[in-house]
C-alpha cells in the first residue's frame, strides 16, 4: 500500500490501517488487491481456520459485540453459530459496522474493545 502512496500505520498486533482520500476508494481497492497479492505468494495462500477455531473466534466476536454496545454503539444480531462456521468467519465482524469519529475515539475503543 504504501508503494501505492498510502500512508500506512501497523497496529503492533499484526494488522494495520490505511485512510482512503475522497474519489480514491477504487484506487485504494486495487492497490489493496495487489498488497494482497504480494503477501500471498510470499507467504502462500492463507490457511482455512478449523471449524472449532472458527467457533472460538465466533465466542470472541460476541464479546467484541457486548463490549461496543456498551460504548454505545449499535451492533447488529450475529449470524447463527453454524452459518458463521460455513461462511469460515467472513459473514460478521462487529468493527465493521461502527465508525468512530475520530482517531482518538478508535484507539480508545480498539483499547476498550480489542479487536484480536
Amino acid at each position: 500500500m504504501a508503494e501505492r502512496g498510502y500512508v500506512v500505520e501497523l497496529d503492533g498486533r499484526g494488522g494495520s490501517r490505511f485512510d482512503i482520500p475522497a474519489g480514491q476508494e477504487a484506487g485504494a481497492t486495487a492497490a489493496d488487491e495487489v498488497c494482497s497479492a504480494k503477501a500471498s505468494a510470499v507467504l502462500g495462500p492463507p490457511r482455512v481456520p478449523t471449524a472449532e477455531e472458527l467457533l472460538d473466534r465466533y465466542e470472541f466476536l460476541l464479546e467484541m459485540k457486548t463490549c461496543l454496545e456498551a460504548e454505545g454503539y449499535d451492533i447488529s444480531e450475529p449470524p447463527s453459530r453454524d452459518s458463521f462456521v460455513d461462511a469460515t468467519g467472513a459473514n460478521w465482524y462487529p468493527f465493521a459496522e461502527i465508525a468512530p469519529t475520530d482517531e482518538a475515539e478508535w484507539s480508545r475503543l480498539n483499547e476498550r474493545c480489542p479487536q484480536f
